[in-house]
């Protein structure tokens, strides 16, 4: 990740992003009529730090980070639901980055730096839904965009296992990988970040 011309690698593990989390919503959708549908998601993410500075020139460091990304992929079904379906889907991926470092008062006074980019990524994708039998399912996703349009490249992968614990209700665990690879060479934003973990939720059909 960089800004105005300086970069710098992260690794951030589990434990890290938790202790400074302040807040995050991940919120998908799905609206479908036939064989036509709607995927769509939101996620919201505010991480925040404190600490000293490596002199005295600074009392401290305060960091906020800002990640906003709004998915709308419309999809068409190309197989029926039973025991497998095929759908193929093309929309778009939203992400708004905002970061802000505050120096605060020291020997000199507090200094703020801040970035703030926003683009949309032309997102095109396919997934494969299954029935295995005996309550049990299994959900492939992937897609990839970008194409140097918003980011140079995005991509993503989501694979769960899931089991009917009610009727329409679906308890899922799994893995995804979302990549983005965007820079602005006008002020050196650079934003080149995966993101990757397990997950655990619950499908709720209405």
């Amino acid at each position: 990740m960089g800004s105005r011309g300086r970069s710098t690698e992260v690794d951030l593990g589990f434990s890290d992003i938790v202790k400074d989390l302040d807040g995050a919503l991940m919120l998908p959708i799905e609206l479908r009529k036939g064989r036509w549908g709607l995927l769509s998601e939101l996620i919201l993410i505010r991480l925040s730090n404190q600490s000293g500075t490596p002199g005295a020139l600074f009392g401290g460091v305060e960091l906020g980070s800002d990640e906003t990304l709004v998915q709308l992929l419309p999809f068409y079904r190309i197989t029926p639901q039973e025991p497998v379906a095929f759908d193929v889907l093309a929309g778009g991926r939203l992400w708004h980055i905002s970061a802000e470092v505050v120096f605060t008062p020291g020997v000199l006074p507090g200094v703020v730096v801040d970035a703030t980019e926003r683009w949309i990524d032309p997102v095109i994708g396919v997934r494969a839904l299954a029935d295995i039998g005996k309550r049990w399912r299994v959900h492939g996703y992937g897609d990839i965009g970008g194409f140097g349009i918003g980011s140079d490249l995005t991509w993503q992968l989501l694979g769960t296992i899931g089991y009917e614990i009610g009727t329409g209700t679906v308890l899922r665990f799994g893995y995804r990988q979302l990549d983005v690879d965007f820079e602005d060479e006008e002020n050196g934003f650079i934003f080149d970040t995966g993101t990757g973990g397990w997950i655990l939720g619950v499908t709720i059909r209405l």
